[in-house]
């Protein structure tokens, strides 16, 4: 078990846990709360219903 390596080292996981909360920052700058009622990315029906068509 001595002679497996890491898949990344722990300065590397650092970069990359600190892009992903850069990238999760930016979203939220981007889509701030008060807005996202008005914000619509896909229709949902109540109760789970599809509308007929």
């Amino acid at each position: 078990m001595s002679n497996q390596q890491a898949i990344l080292t722990p300065t590397e996981l650092l970069a990359h846990w600190q892009g992903h909360r850069e990238l999760t920052r930016r979203v939220i700058e981007a889509f701030p709360e008060e807005a996202l009622p008005s914000i619509t990315l896909w229709r949902c029906a109540p109760s789970g219903r599809w509308p007929a068509n």
